[in-house]
């Protein structure tokens, strides 16, 4: 089960799941479980997405890559400049279709929003955080390009600026180049092409697509087709799979993993997301009439749908003629890849949950035994200094503060009056409640007088402190897996990478 997966700890550590040794028997076992599947349609799928690929290559000025026409095997993630756990799926998809023959393909999912536009950067002991471009964030990233030339042209040198003082070379100023050099007008695309540069130069070219081409096409349109169609048993499957999920995991939280589908009256939700350029994205849903049937975005009625299966399917396909874009959300991407692109799907951490979800929607919406998925992420930290034992020395430090106020006695020798004042007292029996409060009134008084005697101890003593938590707080900020691929020596992740 996935809940037991979680994020490597130690810097280098590298998570596959089921684990490498199964991960061979898992491609093979996830081939026989879709050999009877649709076999049709999948091979359109593949085959209308490998022409939609080689489309955008071709227009982003990429080469297209000669792999075997084999298997397979498929990864995905949004146009980000993502931490190294996330861009180890890319390698590793392709060192398994080395091994196997097979095709790795990589979904640039591109109609996901737009998070941030910001990367954190660690300076001494505290983060900064660095804009590569400005504009609201959540926006789809394929209806996004570049808001301001002049941050984002000035990005490596404004982030080298707080790196300068690094005992190593931040790979970003090669990257940025590239990125900026880069034909297209989207901002995800300009940051896909300076990754795929790198990429190419350490030897590795996965084939890539956005999966906004990907929906597209006359296979996806199938696929949609079919479960709008079908939106209330859906809806039923998708809600009761989401439930046992919850249930698994003791989640309270009605919006994860993923939110419910409802329904308003004879509309039920479909598990798309719906937009026209420059709008945000809606919810799209779905009544029957009595020809056919209808979509709404929103509010938004869009024109109804009749006529025989093949009909119908044309007729989705034209609403893009009409200005609207129908995409995937996050479950039904996972449900299309796996089933009709994908021999085996690899998934980060994140998405992991996805899968779990999608295996009991495809045994109840398409009775069959869910093909096998992977799951791969890694842990690398940054090559900044690190002081792992400052934690320890901390907590002794603040101890020996606190020793120093209430037992000075412990720690200096004069003057010896006071001292053996205090050591009396301390000594002194307290038979009721009135002995014992003059015993601690006169200890109190004891300690107070003894003050003097430890300032510089005290002194000492805090300004360690305040060294090992700025050694503390630097530790926490230099071993963290969040920090962007393009902050590190690129020699670092080549040979990292090189699986």
């Amino acid at each position: 089960m996935t809940h037991l997966v979680r994020a490597p700890r130690s810097d280098g550590e590298i998570l596959i799941y089921p684990g490498q040794n199964q991960i061979a028997d898992a491609y093979e076992e996830s081939r026989r479980r879709l050999a009877s599947f649709q076999e049709g349609a999948r091979q359109r799928a593949r085959r209308e997405v490998r022409a939609a690929l080689e489309s955008y290559l071709t227009e982003m000025n990429e080469p297209i890559p000669s792999w075997p026409e084999g298997g397979w095997i498929v990864a995905g993630h949004q146009p980000e400049i993502f931490h190294p756990g996330v861009w180890i799926k890319n390698f590793a998809i392709q060192h398994w279709a080395r091994k196997w023959q097979a095709t790795p393909i990589n979904l640039v999912v591109d109609n996901d929003a737009v998070k941030s536009t910001k990367i954190l950067v660690p300076a001494g002991q505290r983060m900064i955080s660095v804009a590569f471009d400005d504009g609201v964030p959540g926006a789809p990233h394929e209806e996004v390009g570049v808001h301001s030339e002049a941050l984002f042209s000035s990005f490596a040198r404004r982030v080298g600026d707080v790196t300068h003082a690094w005992p190593f070379t931040p790979m970003l100023s090669d990257f940025w180049e590239k990125v900026c050099s880069a034909r297209s007008a989207n901002r995800g695309d300009k940051l896909v092409v300076g990754r795929r540069a790198l990429e190419r130069a350490w030897g590795y070219a996965p084939l890539e697509v956005p999966l906004s081409r990907v929906c597209q096409t006359r296979a996806f349109a199938e696929f949609a087709v079919s479960l709008v169609e079908q939106a209330p048993h859906f809806a039923e499957v998708y809600n009761g799979a989401v439930h046992a999920y919850r249930a698994r995991h003791h989640l309270r939280s009605e919006s994860h993993p993923v939110p419910d589908l409802t329904h308003e009256g004879d509309w039920h939700e479909a598990p798309f997301w719906g937009w026209k350029s420059g709008q945000r994205r809606e919810r799209v849903f779905v009544r029957t009439i009595q020809s056919g049937w209808q979509l709404r975005v929103g509010s938004e009625l869009l024109p109804s749908v009749s006529g025989a299966p093949e009909s119908r399917f044309d007729q989705w396909q034209q609403f893009a003629s009409l200005g609207w874009k129908l995409r995937t959300r996050a479950l039904t991407t996972t449900l299309f890849a796996r089933l009709f692109l994908a021999d085996l799907f690899v998934h980060g951490i994140g998405g992991g949950k996805y899968d779990e979800v999608a295996d009991d929607i495809m045994r109840g919406f398409w009775q069959i035994d869910p093909p096998a998925y992977a799951i791969v992420s890694a842990t690398k930290w940054l090559p900044l200094p690190r002081y792992p034992e400052a934690a320890t020395e901390l907590a002794a430090q603040q101890h020996l503060a606190r020793d120093l106020v209430w037992n000075p006695q412990r720690h200096v020798y004069q003057p010896a009056d006071l001292l053996a004042q205090k050591h009396a007292w301390i000594e002194r029996p307290a038979a009721d409640h009135d002995q014992r409060r003059l015993r601690f009134q006169q200890l109190r008084t004891a300690t107070n007088a003894l003050q003097p005697f430890i300032a510089e101890p005290l002194r000492q003593t805090a300004k360690e402190i305040a060294r090992l938590e700025g050694e503390v707080r630097s530790h926490e900020l230099h071993t963290s897996r969040e920090m962007a691929f393009c902050l590190f020596p690129e020699e670092w992740l080549r040979s990292f990478f090189a699986l």
